[in-house]
């Protein structure tokens, strides 16, 4: 092919490229397991985006030297190219090895470290319940799913072990500029923020309990004043430590996000 031909047929490959979902059935139907990673940029393990911003590389350490696999036009390819290469067995055991380390997993601050590093903003919302957009606590068993909506459909980008963790994800799907216009424009909505009402009304649909204090200044437990500026930080103290929750625009969103972090049975 000449240079105009095979870049024709490079797009045509690319636009027919796999989403994630049609890459784990591959992979299950070959009985592979995709090896996925939240420490990684591309969401998976030996997966890494080319410098030159088109496709992606594939590697794997081999006694201690990088070993080139090839090169996918999407990432979700590239984790099916890594596991065939792994196979059966050692695909299976990465992934539960990929698990393990997920459980250790990063703190709130550790993620917005790692997003600052990588020119990201981590887009936190009062009006989830991970309390960040885009990442959802799974139905059924412990982690988070995390999407988002583009052009009115849902895009699957992945699960992690924590919501600290999807965040980071979900960022880094977005990007620079595309991370920071989404935390501005949620933190516009915030300023837009729920009234007491509006937050018991909340935690009633999702049958939490608002924990009052009469020692806060805030009025609720949890919910403490910023020493600077508006908003207010959420913390709750577990096993003797402080575990930093989140920030909202209000003292009521504060509450609805210390009931959801606290879970129903806790909260009442």
């Amino acid at each position: 092919l000449g240079t105009e031909a095979s870049a024709e047929a490079a797009a045509a490959a690319a636009a027919e490229s796999m989403t994630a979902a049609e890459a784990e059935q591959a992979a299950t139907a070959e009985g592979l397991t995709l090896v996925r990673s939240s420490r990684s940029s591309t969401g998976f393990e030996g997966v890494c985006a080319n410098s030159t911003g088109n496709g992606f590389a594939v590697s794997r350490k081999v006694d201690g030297r990088k070993q080139h696999i090839g090169c996918t036009a999407t990432a979700e390819e590239g984790a099916l190219l890594y596991a065939r290469e792994l196979g059966t067995e050692a695909s299976a055991a990465a992934a539960a090895g990929a698990a393990g380390a997920a459980a250790e997993s990063m703190t709130v601050a550790e993620a917005e470290q790692a997003a600052a590093a990588e020119g990201l903003t981590l887009v936190r919302s009062s009006r989830s319940r991970s309390g960040f957009e885009g990442v959802y606590a799974k139905s059924k068993g412990r982690g988070f799913n995390v999407a988002r909506t583009l052009d009115g459909r849902t895009q699957y980008i992945g699960c992690t072990a924590t919501s600290e963790e999807g965040a980071l994800l979900y960022a880094r799907k977005l990007g620079t500029e595309a991370s920071a216009a989404a935390a501005a424009g949620a933190a516009g909505a915030a300023a837009e923020s729920m009234t007491v009402a509006e937050a018991e009304q909340a935690a009633a649909a999702e049958g939490l309990t608002l924990v009052r204090s009469s020692r806060s200044s805030s009025g609720f437990e949890g919910v403490y004043a910023k020493s600077k500026g508006r908003g207010f930080n959420v913390a709750r103290t577990l096993d003797g430590r402080t575990q930093y929750i989140g920030c909202t625009a209000t003292s009521e969103e504060g509450a609805l996000l210390y009931a959801r972090k606290l879970g129903t049975e806790a909260s009442a």
